[in-house]
Parts: structure tokens; sequence; C-alpha cells
């Protein structure tokens, strides 16, 4: 963010237009600027913390047969057939670099693949594997 928030920005105009009134307008300027930087503190921790999974949901085979997902809190057993991550709020993803895209827009005799495939892929690349219904 490249403009200041408007907390931050009152408490330098205050203690610029202030500097001569007294400290307790340089306290008070000091103290919005300490709430500031907590607060961004705060926000960079929980940013931080909603890109770690919450709980994992995975699937085993039963005699041939797949079971229905099973919900647990810890990573899936070396057993597991197909396991997905679950987050409070959605990864970040980033957009795939030049190098990326070209790697995956042609299949492996070096011809450019169909747009269906190239869409699948760009998807898989993003940690997309279930159509959404």
């Amino acid at each position: 963010m490249n403009e200041q928030p408007t907390a931050l920005r009152l408490a330098n105009a205050m203690f610029n237009y202030f500097d001569e009134r007294g400290p307790d307008v340089e306290a008070v300027a000091a103290e919005l600027r300490r709430q500031h930087d907590r607060i961004n503190t705060v926000e960079a921790a929980l940013r931080q913390a909603a890109q770690q999974p919450v709980a994992w949901r995975w699937k085993e085979r039963i005699n041939g047969d797949f079971d229905s997902w099973v919900v647990t809190s810890s990573e899936p057993p070396p057993y597991a057939v197909e396991q997905q991550p679950l987050y409070t709020s959605p990864p970040q993803r980033n957009p795939l670099s030049d190098e990326e895209i070209d790697v995956l827009i042609l299949d492996s005799d070096g011809l450019p693949k169909s747009h269906l495939e190239f869409a699948r892929d760009i998807e898989a690349a993003h940690g997309i594997k279930e159509k959404n219904t």
C-alpha cells in the first residue's frame, strides 16, 4: 500500500502542526504511530497464518473403491489416494511467469496443446483440481 493510512497521516500532521504546543500532542502522535505499527504487525501475522492449512480432507481406497472424504486436523496418512489442504481463506495465487507458461503450452512432442488441455494445466499449476459445481 503506497498511501499512508488516515490515522498515520493525521498523527504526522498533528505532530508537525502542534510541535510547539507541548508534550501532550507529541505523546498522542507517538501513540498513534505505535498503534499503526502494531496493526501492520498483526495484519502481516494474519496474512501468514491464513496460508497454513487448518485441516485436511482425503480419500482412501477400500476394496478397489474410493471411500468418502475424511476430514482431519492432521496431514493425511501416506496411503491416502487423494488429499486436499483446507484453509480459512483461499491461498494466495501468483501469476505464472512467462517461462512457466512456455512449459505448459507445449506437449511432450513440442506441439501446442489444445486450449482445453492448456487451461487444465494452468488450473493444476494453481492447485485447482476439481470442477466447481
